[in-house]
C-alpha cells in the first residue's frame, strides 16, 4: 500500500494545475506521501511487535520504536504542511498519527530507561 501512495504522490500525471474546490483531498500529493509514511510505519509496527514478543533486546527495540516515532512524525509534518486543506483531512487520521507519535515516544523512552538502568 505504501508503494501505491508513493506512486500517487510522485506521479506527474496526478498533479493538476487548477484543482476544483470540491475535489477529494485524497488526490493531493502531500496527503498521498503522508499516507505512504503511515503505511510504512504500520509495517514497522508489526516488526516491532513480533520482535518484542520474541525477546528482542531492549536496545534494539528502543531503536526500532524510535524509528516508528520518526515515521509518524514525518507523516504528521506532511499533513500539517497542507495548510489550506488541513481541515479537510479526516480528524480521525490526524488524531491517530498524533497518538502514535506520543505512544512510540513513550515506548522509546521506557525502553531507553530500561537499557540505561539494567
Amino acid at each position: 500500500a505504501a508503494g501505491i501512495f508513493d506512486f500517487v504522490a510522485c506521479s506527474d500525471r496526478l498533479h493538476f494545475r487548477n484543482l476544483p474546490s470540491d475535489r477529494p483531498v485524497e488526490i493531493l500529493p502531500d496527503l498521498a506521501a503522508a499516507l505512504s509514511e503511515v503505511c510504512l510505519a504500520e509495517a514497522d509496527k508489526i516488526a516491532v511487535s513480533k520482535g518484542l514478543g520474541r525477546g528482542t533486546s531492549e536496545d534494539l527495540a528502543s531503536k526500532l520504536t524510535s524509528g516508528l516515532r520518526e515515521r509518524y512524525h514525518s507523516a504528521s509534518a506532511k499533513l500539517k504542511s497542507m495548510k489550506a486543506d488541513y481541515e479537510d483531512i479526516s480528524p480521525w487520521l490526524r488524531n491517530y498519527v498524533d497518538d502514535c507519535i506520543q505512544l512510540y515516544s513513550a515506548m522509546t523512552f521506557r525502553l531507553q530507561a530500561s537499557c540505561a538502568y539494567a
